[in-house]
């Protein structure tokens, strides 16, 4: 079942764990993200798969 992280520690912990985590899936790439108005998402799958989204509006020309 998906669960929503919420604790910094606890997510990069796990990121962290995975031998091809980049900086793309750290809690402060979020936090980066969110200061410019972004909506963030963390969950994790019995600790073994982590997915970031990340809702970015398109770019539309305006």
């Amino acid at each position: 079942m998906w669960q929503t992280i919420v604790d910094k520690q606890h997510w990069n912990m796990l990121a962290s764990a995975h031998g091809h985590a980049q900086f793309l899936q750290s809690w402060e790439w979020g936090e980066f993200q969110k200061a410019y108005g972004r909506h963030v998402l963390r969950l994790s799958w019995k600790d073994q798969v982590l997915v970031q989204f990340i809702d970015m509006p398109l770019p539309t020309g305006k």
